[in-house]
């Protein structure tokens, strides 16, 4: 495949241009994992807060969508000043902001979600870490991921 063509961009599966973050350090910012699964509540937005992490990768399903308690989760986790950053279990394709139910990834917009593109998981957690090691700003973040999944 040569890549795919959502509702917003085309998205090409390999460039020739190689992307590079320059960084002399990394810091051990505490940023975790969450997994969304059917019946899923906020307490692990919640144990996270407690623990002070600086950042959460929240894999949703589909395009990026969670439920409402999930939701629910996440603007408190903005709302104490939390980086979040949305991306997918699914092994292709890439999250979008496109539903607008409490869960669903325009809602998630709408609270400043990090929307992390084509990355698995792992991959957005170390990009958010690497971006937090730089003292970035929420939208510098934002830029970041764009740069690093178009």
């Amino acid at each position: 495949m040569l890549g795919y063509v959502y509702p917003d961009r085309i998205v090409f599966n390999r460039t020739r241009e190689r992307r590079i973050l320059e960084l002399s350090s990394l810091k051990d910012y505490s940023v975790e994992i969450i997994k969304f699964y059917a019946g899923a509540d906020e307490k692990f937005f919640l144990a996270a807060i407690e623990q002070g992490v600086k950042g959460l990768i929240v894999e949703g399903v589909g395009l990026g969508n969670v439920n409402e308690p999930f939701y629910r989760g996440i603007r408190k986790a903005r709302e104490k000043g939390l980086e979040v950053v949305i991306t997918s279990r699914c092994s292709y394709g890439r999250v979008v902001p496109k539903y607008g139910y409490p869960g669903g990834g325009l809602s998630l917009e709408n609270l400043g979600v990090i929307f992390g593109g084509h990355l698995s998981s792992p991959k957005a957690r170390l990009l958010l870490m690497m971006g937090l090691s730089k003292e970035l700003a929420h939208e510098e973040l934002q830029d970041l991921f764009v740069y690093f999944t178009i």
